[in-house]
């Protein structure tokens, strides 16, 4: 174990476990691709002999040293995969047997294992450390040496993998392999009241352990709990954590606890965090180049950060992210991005065809193309959107999403059409993790929702906009889709619940983010877990309310009473163009005698020799904005420019204010002469009366004449 010392002076490096990008360097080959090993090992040699060393019920596990509690685990657990992947059972025995045998031991425990490798000229240097391991391969014997137990468990992991379930054959090979890092840690975000799942941290453990990681660490903040100072039933206690650190010594992996300072210092959040799907696209040179930097500089050590499973994330869309981030900690020079794909396929799922197509769209999905260019490619957006009230959706997207939300919310529906064949195809033939595959096609769904969500709450305010336009008419079509698109709507969310019920019972994820406010249990009303996130549930029933609100509506345009207005169910008409937003850092400090200039520029928007109309909008905030005048400038210069470098062409002066309560919050400005050469921009001279946290927006459209 290292010293306190060192482990505080090592330098950690983060990993995002969203960290897999695609990339077009094809210079970093081995003899390790045709095998498909995680993680690839330092040095690898293939024999001449195509039948490598066949696997039958004759053969045994020999464990020929002075075993350990550790050394037996580690021949039971490599005898028990051999059997998952092949079928063959073999048998352990204790000793030297000249029949085609696997030999395990330690040479320098054990004679009989030291004249072996010197028949065979079999060294162990002093790369191979603690942690490292020889493995011979013939069509004979197959040899595992080791320095120390530890040692032996890596290189079970590298032969578990070579066992072929199609040939019942291990290839002929020499392997010499040993870590990059002494300290391969991974760090599990469980704090905010997420929920510690004794047997999924188990699962994450051995997993890790099959990754060659050597350490699990727990980021808590309000998650611990003591006999002493108890706090939730869920929290991670004394007793969790004695079971699970026993439980991760069997498989060599050190637990480790730390508290919030710690988690910002050395693990600061990651983007894709707070995402309904990991963006695997964002960091995998990095990561990798980052790795093999400090390889070559001797660091001590690299964390792989998993995220947060909150807002609709789950652990299990991160596998592939973990795996390849502990295949560059251990061997940061093989790690290979093109080979991953298949790679991942087929020591995850077990599938043996060349899946590599099919698992690129689910590693990239859905953050492959242009960084963006559509809006569900900004990890927040999505979450942002699935989790929205339906009256909101609409404001949200007019004001926060940048494009054509409706069109591309047409392309993300071909995307997940897409996925979703992938998806498929691999459950076919995965032979194993099928629940990986479940909450991968759960996390495409739930960007389907979003596509869905957007395209139909649009037909359903459009056409509530025809009917309230036509007051007192009979025809009641229009209401009629409105109620069609939400009932369409609301047909999505039965599915989305069990299956965030799904993961708080099996795989560690939060019931705040599907459970209803009203049925959450007393700690988490009491704490407020779910301000700002609005749960599944929750979202259902506000669909319900709305959906009933509409069936209202045709009742009243049947009696030929007025509809109320749109905007209050959400489903008002926008100015033409958002030219731009204001917050309080834009505007405070201010006073009328102080007033700030808010510049925007609108080039684009200006097209001919008009009237525009300037409106300013509060969006969010308890105050409001003061507004004192607004004018059109033009400018000849490129690049950044000045006020003083501007000229006016046209003002309007009076006093306005955006708030709870709009007033006089339209500004009219007479553009006389247009040119098509020249830049256009608004300025506005605004204040605000309190120094609070408000925002709003502002529109641009020419005046109906």
């Amino acid at each position: 174990m290292p010293s306190r010392r060192q482990i505080i002076a090592m330098w950690v490096f983060v990993l995002a476990t969203s960290a897999l990008l695609l990339s077009d360097d094809r210079t970093v080959k081995s003899q390790t691709s045709a095998l498909h090993l995680l993680p690839a090992p330092q040095e690898i040699e293939r024999s001449t002999p195509k039948e490598g060393f066949r696997l039958n019920r004759d053969v045994v596990i020999s464990r020929c040293f002075s075993a350990t509690v550790a050394d037996e685990l580690t021949v039971k657990d490599l005898a028990r995969g051999i059997e998952q992947t092949t079928g063959i059972a073999l048998a352990v025995e204790l000793g030297l047997r000249d029949a085609r045998a696997i030999l395990l031991g330690i040479p320098k425990r054990d004679e009989g294992i030291a004249e072996e490798c010197a028949k065979l000229g079999l060294t162990l240097d002093d790369r191979i450390g603690e942690e490292g391991y020889v493995l011979r391969v013939t069509p004979e014997r197959v040899l595992l040496l080791a320095n120390t137990s530890t040692g032996l468990f890596y290189g079970a992991q590298t032969l578990r993998q070579l066992a072929d379930p199609e040939s019942k054959s291990i290839p002929c090979v020499t392997i010499r392999d040993w870590p990059d890092f002494p300290q391969r840690w991974m760090m599990y975000d469980i704090g905010r009241f997420q929920t510690v799942n004794t047997a999924y941290c188990k699962r994450i453990i051995e997993n890790l352990a099959r990754v060659k990681l050597n350490g699990f660490a727990f980021t808590m903040e309000d998650d611990s709990d003591s006999t002493k100072y108890p706090h939730h039933k869920e929290a991670l206690n004394g007793d969790t954590f004695a079971e699970l650190s026993a439980f991760a010594e069997r498989y060599h992996i050190q637990l480790v606890s730390h508290f919030h300072p710690m988690e910002h210092i050395v693990c600061p959040s990651v983007a894709g965090a707070l995402a309904l799907y990991p963006n695997v696209q964002a960091g995998f040179d990095n990561t990798r180049h980052l790795l093999r930097y400090a390889a070559e500089h001797k660091l001590l050590g690299a964390c792989i950060c998993a995220p947060s499973l909150y807002r609709g994330a789950n652990f299990e869309t991160s596998w592939p992210g973990i795996l390849f981030a502990a295949e560059c900690a251990w061997s940061s020079a093989k790690a290979n991005p093109d080979d991953f794909a298949r790679t991942f396929a087929r020591r995850w799922f077990g599938i043996q065809r060349n899946a590599t197509a099919d698992m690129k769209k689910l590693l990239y999905f859905p953050y492959c193309g242009p960084k963006g260019k559509q809006f569900w490619r900004t990890p927040s957006t999505s979450a942002e959107i699935f989790f929205m009230p339906p009256t909101r959706l609409r404001r949200y997207l007019r004001v926060s999403v940048q494009g054509n939300a409706l069109s591309q919310s047409l392309e993300l529906l071909a995307l997940t059409d897409e996925t979703l064949a992938s998806v498929d195809r691999m459950k076919d033939q995965a032979k194993r993790n099928l629940t990986t595959l479940d909450f991968i096609e759960f996390a495409v769904l739930n960007y389907r929702h979003v596509a869905r969500k957007c395209l139909l709450i649009e037909k359903a305010a459009r056409n509530y906009q025809q009917a309230a336009a036509v007051q007192g008419a009979k025809d009641l079509q229009p209401l009629r889709e409105t109620i069609s698109a939400l009932e369409d709507l609301l047909g999505d969310y039965p599915y989305m619940i069990r299956m965030f019920d799904r993961l708080a019972k099996e795989c560690g994820g939060r019931k705040e983010d599907w459970i209803a406010e009203a049925e959450q249990d007393d700690w988490a009303r009491r704490t407020n877990k779910t301000r700002g996130i609005t749960p599944v549930m929750d979202l259902q029933r506000q669909t319900e309310d709305l959906l009933g609100a509409m069936r209202s509506a045709v009742t009243r345009a049947f009696a030929n009473e007025i509809l109320p207005p749109p905007e209050e169910y959400g489903f008002e008409k926008f100015p033409d163009a958002n030219v731009g937003m204001w917050s309080r850092k834009d505007v405070t400090p201010s006073s009328s005698h102080k007033p700030r200039k808010l510049i925007f520029e609108v080039t684009k928007n200006i097209t001919d020799s008009e009237t525009y109309e300037i409106i300013y909008d509060h969006d969010e905030g308890p105050e409001g904005l003061s507004i004192l005048s607004t004018g059109l400038y033009v400018s000849n210069l490129q690049g950044d420019i000045r006020l003083g470098q501007m000229t006016r062409v046209a003002e309007d002066i009076h006093d306005g204010f955006t708030g709870d309560q709009d007033k006089d919050n339209i500004y009219l400005l007479h553009l006389k002469d247009y040119d098509n050469r020249l830049r256009y921009f608004v300025v506005a001279e605004v204040y605000a009366g309190q120094p609070a946290e408000n925002r709003g927006v502002v529109w641009l459209r020419k005046k109906k004449t």
